[in-house]
């Protein structure tokens, strides 16, 4: 079921990128939400990576819970992942608490300071 209100919001936010223009022919039109699905597509593509880099860099993290450097990327890949989901608008078909870990991460990245707790 949640696959499928994401399909439909994925096809709404289409529609709403592809104004209606009365002066364009049919196919005209068709057109213009092909290419708005196509766009939309496209950015979940996007985020679908992002998300991949960002559990590749998580599990870095764990596998050297001491590498700073790592502790850093993590958090620059949470703020990229968490803007990616707000501008394209799927925040809420992810689990709050996920969505919470990437702000905590996302303080980070835009401190560029380590909180005391994850301190080595």
């Amino acid at each position: 079921m949640k696959t499928l209100c994401l399909l439909l919001t994925c096809w709404a936010s289409s529609l709403l990128v592809a104004e209606v223009d009365n002066s364009l022919s049919e196919e005209a039109q068709i057109n213009l939400l092909i290419n708005a699905t196509k766009a939309s597509f496209a950015s979940l593509q996007e985020l679908q990576t992002r998300l991949a880099a960002f559990k590749q860099q998580e599990a870095r993290c764990i596998a050297r819970p001491d590498d700073t450097d790592a502790l850093f990327s993590l958090s620059e890949c949470a703020l990229s992942l968490l803007t990616s989901i707000r501008e394209i608008g799927v925040e809420p078909y992810f689990r709050p608490a996920f969505i919470e870990e990437l702000e905590k991460l996302k303080k980070t990245a835009q401190s560029k300071n380590l909180p005391p707790l994850l301190k080595p």
